[in-house]
Parts: structure tokens; C-alpha cells; sequence
């Protein structure tokens, strides 16, 4: 059985001088952990620092999203490539407030609008992730309607068949 994952998203919270303080605080309190893989993924202006701080520590460097192109004009977005060059060994997919899938109605819709990730998006920035070295890690859930309603299970299995469709070693139904 592969190794269990805890990944600390840090949304849009901590500067670099923040995240190099709390790096400095948090490597000594995981120095012995060995059975899970820990996975810190800062915004993308303390990637940097973060990775410097724990070099040669049982700690990975994860990004919060990526895009699916190596490069291109693309204002804002951040590619594989530059994930990688960063230090990176993981990337979060699929975020339920980059899909709009959480909270208040009205603010799910505009977040929805704003980053617009879906099914097909997370299937190609999962892809991206992988065809460049970086291990996706692919959100799913329901939003509050959908767990009332009882589709849970429905909705979550659809989003991972969206997600792993046409990869490698994934079934085809």
C-alpha cells in the first residue's frame, strides 16, 4: 500500500518572510516522522523560500495549482515547468474553490467563474503534472446540496473516473 499523504495547503496566507519563519518552527517537529509523506504547499511567491527551508528534510514542496501548458501567454498562470524548476514534487488539481463546489451558493458560483476548473481541466492539469514529474494531488467532493440529496458517491466517483480518464493504468470505465 503506497504511503499516506498529509499535504498543508496554505491558500493565500503567509508572506515569504512568514513562510520562512514557520518552516524554521515546523521542520524540527516532523524530523522523525517517516510513515506519512508531509507535503507543504505555499502560495506561489513563497515556493522559493519554502523549498530552500527544507532542503534535505523529510518535508516536499507541493503548489497549489498549475497550468496545463509548458509556457506560452498565459498572464498569471504557472506551468509545470516552472513547478518543477522551483523544486516542486506536487501539485493540488482540482480544488473545490477553484471548481466553485463549496460555501455560499453565490460565492461558489463566482469563484466557479473566476477560475473556472472542471472535470476537463483537471484531467489535463493532472496529465501536465505527471507527463513533467509531479505527483497530482487531485480533489474531489460534493457540494452541500449534492451530499443532502444523497449523490456523494455519485458525484465523487464521477469526478475521479473525469480526472483519471485516458490515463495510464486507470480502467476504462
Amino acid at each position: 500500500m503506497r504511503k499516506p499523504i498529509i499535504a498543508a495547503n496554505w491558500k493565500m496566507f503567509k508572506t515569504i518572510a512568514e513562510a520562512r519563519e514557520f518552516v524554521a518552527q515546523f521542520l524540527p517537529l516532523v524530523a522523525d516522522v517517516s510513515e506519512v509523506d508531509l507535503v507543504l504547499c505555499p502560495p506561489f511567491t513563497a515556493l522559493a523560500a519554502v523549498g530552500e527551508g527544507i532542503q534535505g528534510s523529510n518535508v516536499r514542496l507541493g503548489a497549489q495549482d498549475v497550468f496545463w501548458k509548458e509556457q506560452g501567454a498565459y498572464t498569471g498562470e504557472v506551468s509545470p515547468l516552472m513547478l518543477k524548476d522551483v523544486g516542486c514534487d506536487y501539485v493540488i488539481v482540482g480544488h473545490s474553490e477553484r471548481r466553485g463546489r463549496f460555501g455560499k451558493a453565490e460565492f461558489a458560483a463566482e469563484l466557479a467563474t473566476v477560475f473556472g476548473d472542471n472535470d476537463a481541466t483537471v484531467n489535463v492539469k493532472a496529465r501536465a503534472a505527471l507527463v513533467h514529474g509531479l505527483t497530482p494531488i487531485i480533489c474531489v467532493g460534493e457540494t452541500i446540496g449534492e451530499r443532502r440529496a444523497g449523490n456523494t458517491d455519485r458525484v465523487v466517483c464521477e469526478q475521479v473516473k473525469a480526472a483519471l480518464h485516458g490515463l495510464a493504468g486507470t480502467p476504462a470505465s
